[in-house]
C-alpha cells in the first residue's frame, strides 16, 4: 500500500498517531498522496494535519492559519519558520475541520 512512499504519521491534537499518510516519491500513475484507511479513530474529513505540531511547538496558538495542499507543504513551511500552516488530509475542507480550527 505504501510502497515507494515517504511515510508521515498523522497525529491528533493530543499528539497520538491516528493514521499514516504516504507521499509518492517517483512520478507514476498512482495517487501522489495516500492515507491510512478510515476507521473509528481516523476520519480524513474530521482531522487536520499539523494540529499537534501547532499545539506542542508554539508558546501560544497562532491567530491565523494557512491551509496548504499536503503534508510536505506543511512540514516545509514549518521548517522554514512559518509555523501556522495546516493541511486537509486529501479531502475538501469540511465544516468539522473548520470547527477544529476555531477551537485551537
Amino acid at each position: 500500500m505504501f510502497r515507494d512512499r515517504f511515510i508521515i504519521p498523522i497525529r491528533n491534537k493530543k499528539g497520538l498517531v491516528i493514521g499514516f499518510g504516504g507521499r509518492l516519491i517517483p512520478k507514476t500513475k498512482f495517487p501522489k498522496y495516500l492515507n491510512s484507511s478510515e476507521n473509528q479513530i481516523f476520519k480524513k474529513n474530521k482531522n487536520i494535519f499539523s494540529q499537534a505540531m501547532l499545539v506542542y511547538s508554539l508558546d501560544r496558538l497562532p491567530k491565523l492559519l494557512l491551509l496548504v495542499e499536503g503534508y510536505i507543504d506543511t512540514m516545509a513551511l514549518f521548517q522554514n519558520g512559518i509555523r501556522f500552516s495546516i493541511a486537509s488530509l486529501g479531502t475538501s475542507f469540511s465544516f468539522h475541520q473548520i470547527g477544529k480550527c476555531e477551537n485551537f
